[in-house]
C-alpha cells in the first residue's frame, strides 16, 4: 500500500512517473512528498468512532457543502 498508493495519486493528479533523465530525479521527489504525506495524514489523525465521524460530517461538513453548492449554482 505504501507504493501502489503514492504511484496511484502521482498517475492521476501529479502529471505521472516518467524515467527519462532529470524526470526520474523529479518523479521520486514526487513519490517521497506525496508518501509523507500520506504517512502524516494516517499518523496524526485519531481513530474515530462513528458516532464522532457522523457528528462532524451532519453538523460541520454538510452545512459548508450546502454553501458551497449553492455558491457553484449561483457561478461564483
Amino acid at each position: 500500500m505504501l507504493f501502489t498508493v503514492p504511484v496511484f495519486l502521482i498517475t492521476v493528479f501529479a502529471g505521472g512517473m516518467r524515467f527519462d533523465g532529470m524526470q526520474a530525479l523529479y518523479s521520486v521527489i514526487k513519490y517521497i512528498v506525496v508518501l509523507i504525506l500520506i504517512i502524516l495524514v494516517k499518523n496524526t489523525n485519531p481513530r474515530l468512532r462513528i458516532d464522532q465521524a457522523v457528528n462532524f460530517f451532519w453538523l460541520k461538513m454538510f452545512p459548508l457543502a450546502i454553501v458551497g453548492f449553492i455558491l457553484a449554482l449561483v457561478g461564483l
